[in-house]
């Protein structure tokens, strides 16, 4: 079967001299959808494994000329075939025999008389294992080519930044060495970069260990044959499940470099021709009249031109308090990144009208509806491009009181709720990684009070004359104390900020922001029920947690929500939260579990609050029968049951698993 089209239809080959089980044999399988092959002689089992290539064999133990077990060990011999799955079907019951199968390579051994449910069920499993063994094959190849033949060099040190852990090829191009001159101590690794700024750079990457930051550098390394080489450095932490580690990208900008000296003049004109072309097109600032809100949105556009893009887009008549907002960030600089970002810009108008043109004045179009068709339209294209660029679409639903977006990439929402900074992010990859790409969103409550801050990277990228970037501490610090000015001038002094932080230096990126503040008015009418419980993380109280939650779910009749819908909202919370109380919090009934139910007239929220260990909710795979202790059943139940799943961390330390369902409308 075709590892790229999995629904080929599947091809079993049934080795049995009994015509009476090849016939039923034959029935179940071509019932259940696969294509059949039998035979009952065993001189022709290896032609036709080699001409047909069936994706599973049915083998029988007791086969005329030769044993059952012998052909099964000759099959997986044969070249090309070592990973067919092969099962004994066999009478053949002793237990002797049933090892035997399995020494023989066999994958399994099913004793007659077949159940038919029982045959279906292992073949499948044995199927769809092999499947997956053949794209993780083909995957580790292609990272495997990807990392001999990538531009960069990749260097991985170990937690205590005193080992090197592994190099990529690209190494001995940039470097214009051997991987054997390459120390093992990764201190003296920087020997290799010119001595006058070696020392700076190893103390540069010491702090950023130490501080848990991000680290990039420009600088020179003098290669053995003499010449000098321009490079760009840039190094961050990464944490795996089992070890941490440092990695350090160095690329190659030598050619760029001379070019800019070049060309300087030429690029400044050029520069200035196009940045006021493109203020005129994208950077100009966006109005919003929604009654209630205070905004700014705006972006201030660096030296270089970029493909930073911003719009809003009102509505009117009963959804007048509300609005959706896109802010995107075009992969690159240049020219070609400003016509990407006008496009994108363009084509967002153009989906939203498009897509709002075919829903009644009762329905607004769904946002992730929205992204898919500027997908659809543009993926293609920036694939051709090499290009892609990040976006978040928002909608402020004040009348419903709930925030909903599409993160494909970009940097997190942030929002303040009058005590903490809080962060939000999706996990939709960015608009042209690839075609035809299915997105979600996100839905979080929205209340009066509230201070939402959207910007592009060109903001925590800031850097300072010695590299530092301004980071994302120190922006979150920044809301902090200008919040309650309003957001023009939490805007305004953020600017202040990020160019004392840089001391005039001029901007690597655009930095683009959106800040709103969400009023009373337009607000919408008080819940149905809004309720906030403190639980020991003890899983002894999860029985409470689901009372509450059925408690929360009667504010609805049962046309708003049926019961199939509330056992299942249940069942979602009741994971979410054991979740929580084992991973999170280690079962410690000293902590506690904040569980807060919000039932509005058309959707309903349960926000699971705790201060405790974070742990990786990201593994969204679909559930196996062949690990259910690790496959993911409580998030695969969650995401499946419910409108929306997020997980959001505060600056405060707090984390937060928000759990969303909707209501029946008109109900």
């Amino acid at each position: 079967m075709d590892d790229n089209n999995k629904e080929l239809v599947e091809t079993v080959l049934i080795v049995d001299d009994d015509p009476g089980t090849v016939q039923y044999l034959a029935q179940l399988t071509k019932e259940a959808g696969y294509s059949v092959l039998a035979v009952r002689s065993a001189e022709k089992v290896l032609p036709i494994l080699r001409a047909k290539r069936p994706d599973i064999v049915l083998l029988d133990a007791t086969i005329p000329d030769i044993d059952g077990y012998e052909l099964c060990a000759r099959i997986l011999a044969e070249p090309g075939l070592g990973h067919t799955p092969v099962m004994f079907i066999t009478g053949k019951q002793a237990v002797e025999d049933v090892v035997k199968g399995f020494e023989a390579g066999a994958v399994d051994y099913i004793i007659k008389p077949v159940r038919k449910v029982e045959l279906l069920a292992r073949m499948r499993n044995h199927l769809d294992r092999r499947h997956y063994e053949r794209l993780l094959s083909r995957e580790r190849e292609r990272f495997r080519l990807l990392t001999n033949n990538v531009a960069e060099v990749y260097i991985l040190f170990d937690a205590s930044f005193s080992m090197i852990r592994y190099v990529n090829p690209a190494f001995e191009r940039i470097f214009g060495a051997s991987l054997g001159r390459l120390p093992a101590n990764a201190k003296r690794f920087f020997e290799l970069f010119d001595p006058a700024e070696a020392e700076a750079i190893v103390e540069k990457m010491e702090l950023a260990i130490t501080s848990d930051r991000s680290f990039s550098r420009e600088s020179k390394l003098r290669r053995p044959d003499g010449t000098l080489r321009w490079v760009w450095s840039r190094a961050y932490a990464i944490e795996g499940e089992e070890e941490h580690g440092f990695v350090c990208v160095i690329e190659d900008i030598t050619d760029r470099k001379v070019a800019e000296q070049q060309l300087l003049e030429a690029l400044e004109k050029e520069a200035r021709t196009a940045g006021a072309i493109q203020q005129s097109l994208l950077m100009n600032e966006a109005e919003l009249t929604a009654p209630g809100v205070e905004s700014i949105l705006f972006s201030r556009p660096s030296r270089n031109i970029d493909g930073d893009f911003f719009d809003v887009y009102p509505f009117e008549g009963v959804y007048s308090s509300n609005f959706d907002v896109v802010v995107g960030d075009v992969m690159g600089k240049g020219i070609h990144a400003a016509l990407i970002g006008a496009g994108a810009k363009s084509r967002f108008l153009r989906a939203h009208a498009s897509v709002g043109g075919r829903c009644g004045v009762d329905q607004l179009p769904e946002i992730s509806e929205i992204v898919e068709s500027v997908d659809r339209a543009m993926a293609k294209q920036l694939i051709g491009l090499d290009s892609f660029f990040t976006v978040q679409y928002m909608r402020f639903m004040q009348s419903r009181g709930y925030l909903e977006y599409v993160d494909c990439g970009h940097m997190p929402i942030v929002i303040w709720d009058g005590e903490a900074c809080w962060a939000y992010k999706g996990m939709n990859p960015p608009i042209g990684f690839m075609e035809n790409q299915i997105f979600t969103s996100c839905r979080v409550p929205l209340r009066p009070g509230n201070t939402v801050l959207v910007y592009s990277d060109g903001v925590t990228e800031c850097a300072a004359p010695d590299g530092e970037l301004f980071g994302e501490t120190r922006l979150l610090d920044s809301i902090r104390r200008n919040v309650e000015l309003g957001p023009a001038a939490l805007a305004g002094q953020l600017q202040i900020e990020l160019e004392a932080y840089s001391k005039g230096m001029a901007f690597h990126d655009d930095v683009t922001l959106a800040v709103f503040r969400i009023g009373s008015e337009g607000a919408p009418p008080p819940a149905r029920l809004d309720l906030s419980i403190d639980f020991p993380a003890d899983l002894d109280t999860l029985k409470d947690i689901r009372a509450a939650v059925a408690r929360l779910l009667e504010a609805y009749s049962i046309t708003e929500i049926g019961e199939r819908e509330r056992d299942l909202a249940v069942l979602a919370a009741s994971e979410a939260a054991s979740n929580v109380i084992i991973h999170g919090l280690g079962n410690d009934r000293s902590l506690s579990l904040t569980v807060r139910l919000e039932a509005r007239d058309d959707w309903y929220s349960i926000i699971f609050r705790y201060q405790g260990r974070d742990f990786d909710w990201t593994r969204d795979r679909k559930p196996s029968v062949l690990a259910l202790d690790e496959s993911g059943y409580g998030l695969f139940i969650i995401k499946s049951t419910m409108r929306s799943f997020v997980v959001t961390h505060s600056d405060a330390g707090s984390i937060d698993m928000i759990l969303a369902g909707d209501v029946r409308r008109g109900a």
